[in-house]
């Protein structure tokens, strides 16, 4: 039978009629019939020791043999859509140890931003989600207590102003007695050719990606020593590594954001603070269809 793979599993072993599967935590059964093709996959999750190869799937395939290389297909395909619907369905492929951590994460009402409080609730965090418009805010906190029934508190603010940064670190204490992660998600695209980006643009861009990130560091780092250390991730893009043309200040703010991380990568470390940035590239996310849907009011054709 061909190799499989599947994005939330590294690989598939086949030996004497066993695939192993390089994972965690999981336990599922998957039925499936197509045609005269039946294929059941069954995990069991050995305690005992499969060495590193964690849980083990047993194949049993009850085809005619006279179909040779297409039940291989087929049953690939299965394992396949097996895997996917159990990784999607909840079930956890690996540990990442965030049961009852705190994490504050900015921008958190869309996008990469909601995305990642969802993830981290999943896991057993209580998640913080930060942003400005309340509507949107409420909408996603509910749609975290839904999906994950887990503790989540939404708070409206603007990390361009100076204090509140301390009073989004306050309020998560005060709720949840610490913080273990902050995610500086905060932000939005301008890229413009450097001649047309004004002094207010370059002034708004470097308060919303620089100093909202820096203060909520500020005021978070006494609170991750307190508990032994801690984790920070700032969200940047490709463009602050590699800018191309018309992208400032963007490009700017962003590598700042990146030397930021290196450098208190490098201060934080004897700390057990990590500290991290997610680059990113084109992402498809609320703000552009926003910006598609105002420009298109006065650009019909666009449609």
């Amino acid at each position: 039978m061909p190799r499989c793979v599947h994005g939330r599993v590294i690989r598939v072993l086949e030996k004497d009629g066993w695939h192993k599967i390089r994972g965690y935590d999981l336990a599922s059964e998957y039925v499936t019939s197509r045609k005269d093709f039946t294929l059941t996959l069954t995990l069991s999750l050995s305690l005992k020791g499969e060495g590193n190869m964690g849980p083990v799937w047993r194949l049993f395939n009850r085809a005619a043999p006279s179909q040779g290389a297409a039940n291989s297909r087929a049953a690939c395909d299965i394992i396949r859509s097996a895997l996917f619907a159990i990784a999607t369905a909840g079930e956890r492929v690996m540990d990442l140890g965030l049961q009852d951590k705190v994490a504050i994460i900015t921008g958190g009402s869309d996008g990469i931003g909601k995305a990642t409080a969802l993830s981290m609730a999943k896991e057993g965090a209580a998640v913080v989600i930060v942003a400005r418009r309340q509507e949107v805010l409420d909408q996603a906190e509910q749609e975290i207590l839904a999906a994950t029934e887990g503790q989540v508190m939404a708070i409206s603010a603007d990390v361009m102003e100076p204090g509140s940064a301390k009073s989004i670190v306050e309020s998560t204490v005060n709720k949840y007695g610490r913080v273990d992660i902050l995610v500086n998600n905060a932000g939005q695209s301008m890229a413009k050719p450097f001649e047309d980006v004004s002094h207010e643009d370059w002034e708004f861009d470097f308060e919303l990606k620089v100093w909202g990130a820096v203060r909520l560091i500020q005021e978070s780092l006494p609170e991750m020593r307190k508990v032994g250390g801690g984790r920070i991730i700032n969200v940047t893009n490709l463009g602050g590594r590699t800018p191309g043309p018309a992208s400032m200040p963007t490009s700017i703010s962003r590598a700042a954001g990146i030397a930021i991380t290196k450098g208190l990568s490098k201060d934080l470390a004897s700390d057990n603070i990590l500290v991290s940035t997610v680059c990113i590239g084109l992402i498809k996310s609320g703000q552009h269809q926003r910006r598609y849907d105002v420009r298109v009011q006065s650009e019909p054709d666009l449609t």
